[in-house]
């Protein structure tokens, strides 16, 4: 049953141009632009000298995720519970969990789509290659990243009224984030009260150890259990706090 239900989401995110766009295009265009204009500049990451061009592949690919799995998805949660396709699908025999499912699966699906680009992009166009060990650990994180912003949106979509409302909310949320969590640039020397904030939210964390996977040489070194054990204990908060608020209803029906 999840894997029908998984097919009609990758078939509607296919049909959606603007994903594409945004999900595919729009990560690959700023990493050649950025990594294009750095040349052989560096920056530092953990008090460790690196080339800007490897220090902006995992930040893109953290970037990737967020938008994808978070302000993506809470876009789509939004109108399709105030379009009342929730509420429609709610009465067939499929339960929650498998909509619930496949909606994570196939967005996660289409971001490791976007990460894959990336990846060959960054190795093809800058020679920024990857070893299979620190590849393994970057999958590892991907995963639990991209399944932790799912978890996030459905908590914010559960607040969120309408889907005029849900883009600002979530570029209120989003990007004064991204600018703290290490995406574009180094925080190294970033105030110690916005990393003490950075470091209590989970993009930091999926930032910090898709770095730390893609300058190491081996699996042990690429490994971040700290990191990754932060974005399991958010997933987990969110989506029990998200079990617990979530709607199926459009908000004119719970009114």
């Amino acid at each position: 049953m999840i894997r029908h239900t998984l097919r009609y989401e990758l078939l509607t995110l296919r049909r959606n141009k603007r994903a594409r766009i945004f999900t595919l295009a729009f990560p690959v265009l700023l990493l050649v632009v950025l990594s294009g204009v750095s040349g052989n500049a560096t920056t530092t990451f953990g008090g460790d000298t690196v080339s800007l061009q490897r220090f902006f592949l995992p930040g893109v690919m953290a970037m990737s995720i967020v938008t994808t799995c978070f302000a993506a998805m809470v876009q789509i949660i939004v109108t399709r519970r105030h379009l009342g396709i929730f509420q429609r699908r709610r009465t067939t025999p499929v339960p929650a969990h498998v909509l619930i499912a496949a909606q994570t699966l196939g967005t996660t699906i289409l971001a490791a789509g976007a990460a894959t680009v990336l990846l060959v992009v960054g190795k093809a166009a800058f020679g920024t290659g990857i070893g299979a060990g620190p590849l393994a650990a970057i999958a590892i994180t991907f995963v639990l990243g991209a399944l932790c912003c799912c978890s996030i949106a459905f908590l914010v979509a559960s607040v969120v009224p309408s889907p005029d409302t849900a883009q600002p909310v979530v570029q209120f949320i989003m990007f004064p984030i991204l600018f703290v969590s290490g995406i574009w640039f180094s925080v190294d020397g970033m105030p110690a009260g916005l990393t003490a904030a950075a470091d209590a939210l989970p993009v930091k964390h999926l930032a910090d150890a898709l770095h730390q996977a893609a300058m190491a040489s081996s699996f042990s070194d690429a490994i971040a259990p700290g990191h990754l054990a932060v974005l399991v204990a958010w997933g987990i908060g969110a989506a029990a706090l998200a079990a617990r608020r979530f709607s199926w209803l459009p908000s004119t029906a719970t009114a």
